[in-house]
């Protein structure tokens, strides 16, 4: 295994697995390549030894920093972010895929790669960069894409028994908050089981009744409840007093070959003379 640097450590809500992504190479690279690995916890003897099981091989990019590969409550259901790509893993999208133990033994299939039957597709041609189960849900998720490389979408997913590829079942957020990026979606029906205000007992998303935390190219982060599909009750966030004087203003340009080129620009809302004009 690699290094202790780079690897990641994401445990299911009831303590018993713990999934691991560890990266190819020390040194962080564009290609994020990396496998994901699984281990059986071994709970209140301290004496006991757990040995990593290697759940993928060949997964190609993989989400650096932890986050990639997310256990429901009780461990029988991976959902992992990967392109399972060797030759392009820069320019392959990641989509997101299903693991799921075994009924009788409980068990995870190990090594899995690209083809096998046990990997199931959740999304396709989707470049998945963040996702999340939302909270208190057992077979729900969140996911954010990118759009036309700058621009975010994000949609909520139900994980179906068996996932159909090709057929997600997606409920996208209301406009405009399918163009945000989210960084977490909880429910609030049900009742309260932490600070977090998450749904007791996997109760199934009302998606009347979500909190969730948005931004965008343009747009710093806030605070959305979304109360019905076309009214939402936006809080905004406090941010650096500096921040606050920064337009930002994203622009198309159209380039040779039909290409288009959509720059960010960071301007002062106060023009000054030989003010610094930031583009990303």
């Amino acid at each position: 295994m690699a290094a202790t640097k780079n690897i990641f450590l994401q445990m299911n809500r009831n303590g018993t697995r713990c999934t691991l992504t560890v990266m190819k190479n020390y040194i962080p690279e564009e290609g994020e390549r990396g496998e994901y690995f699984i281990v059986d916890l071994p709970g209140a003897d301290v004496d006991a030894t757990a040995t990593p099981c290697a759940l993928t091989t060949g997964a190609g990019r993989v989400m650096d920093g932890g986050g990639g590969c997310l256990l429901n409550a009780d461990g029988s259901i991976a959902v992992m972010s990967a392109n399972l790509s060797l030759d392009r893993p820069i320019t392959t999208t990641c989509n997101l895929w299903v693991l799921r133990a075994d009924s009788t033994s409980g068990k995870f299939p190990s090594a899995v790669m690209h083809g096998d039957a046990a990997l199931e597709p959740i999304t396709t041609g989707k470049d998945i960069v963040e996702f999340g189960w939302v909270s208190g849900c057992t077979d729900t998720l969140w996911a954010t894409w990118v759009v036309d490389g700058v621009h975010c979408e994000t949609g909520v997913l139900a994980v179906p028994a068996r996932a159909t590829a090709g057929t997600p079942t997606w409920t996208l957020l209301p406009a405009p908050y399918t163009s945000y990026r989210c960084s977490g979606v909880v429910s609030l029906g049900g009742n309260a089981t932490g600070a977090d205000v998450a749904v007791a007992g996997g109760a199934p998303v009302d998606t009347s009744s979500l909190f969730f935390t948005a931004e965008s190219a343009t747009v710093y982060p806030q605070l959305v409840h979304l109360l019905q599909r076309d009214q939402a009750v936006v809080v905004a966030l406090p941010h650096r007093s500096e921040l606050l004087d920064v337009f930002n203003e994203l622009r198309y340009y159209h380039g040779r070959h039909q290409a288009v080129v959509a720059p960010l620009k960071h301007l002062p809302r106060e023009r000054f003379v030989n003010a610094v004009l930031l583009l990303c």
